[in-house]
């Protein structure tokens, strides 16, 4: 972690994160040269199983969502973001509503003025209709492009 971007600070920064049908905004405030702490709030994400099948345009959708995180800068060309998501969840494999949390990591590579990147999870789900969370579900998004909107 102790290498530090090229780049001029920075206090804040508002980015975009455009997925395959959803969106993301997130509002990050530095703690460091090379680390931030952020909240992300979006919806309408594809999250692909990885298991045997790959569902790759099954398992979640990710309706309504809400992601504390930090952003860790390793170098000039790739950051990771560990976080929490907290959804409002489509389940296509139990066809059915209900919501899922757990942890998540993106893995960004800066092209330019943009990130793309992917965040694999592990997926707590629970339905509407009751009952426990099931089995965690490892799970990622389909590419995600990141537009930094603005930074002050």
């Amino acid at each position: 972690i102790g290498h530090e971007p090229n780049t001029k600070l920075f206090k804040n920064q508002i980015d975009l994160d455009v997925y395959l049908l959803g969106v993301e905004a997130s509002y990050k405030r530095r703690i460091s040269s090379t680390l931030f702490f952020g909240l992300g709030i979006g919806g309408f994400m594809i999250k692909s199983t990885l298991n045997s099948d790959f569902e790759i345009f099954g398992g979640f959708l990710e309706i309504a969502r809400i992601r504390p995180f930090i952003d860790i800068q390793l170098s000039d060309f790739f950051h990771l973001e560990p976080g929490i998501i907290f959804a409002g969840t489509f389940s296509s494999t139990k066809d059915d509503a209900g919501y899922s949390i757990g942890p998540e990591i993106g893995l960004f590579l800066r092209l330019r003025k943009i990130d793309l990147g992917i965040r694999p999870s592990l997926l707590f789900y629970k339905s509407n209709d009751g009952g426990n969370f099931n089995i965690p579900t490892i799970a990622t998004t389909l590419l995600i492009i990141k537009i930094p909107l603005n930074r002050w």
